[in-house]
């Protein structure tokens, strides 16, 4: 197969290809929002957002929304790039 696609040399002798370590690095993360520990949605945001804007975006889903709802909130846990836990 490497001889119909035009090379003359055996395929053992070439070289390796090589790839740019900086477009493998990710820019966005996956955060997972609980409310009361129960998983009630996920958004995507870039990587070391910092606490508001992860806060901001968790609040604006819906699902998260209609669990929270009026009630009051003892406590909000975020874990960097992973986790929003909502506690009310």
């Amino acid at each position: 197969m490497w001889e119909i696609i035009g090379h003359t040399n055996t395929i053992t002798f070439e070289q390796w290809p090589t790839y740019d370590q900086n477009l493998i690095v990710e820019e966005m993360v996956t955060i997972a929002v609980q409310v009361n520990g129960k998983l009630r949605g996920n958004f995507q945001i870039e990587i070391d957002s910092n606490d508001n804007e992860i806060k901001k975006a968790a609040m604006e889903i819906e699902n998260v929304k209609r669990h929270i709802g009026n009630r009051e909130m003892k406590k909000i846990i975020i874990i960097k790039n992973k986790l929003v836990n909502f506690v009310v």
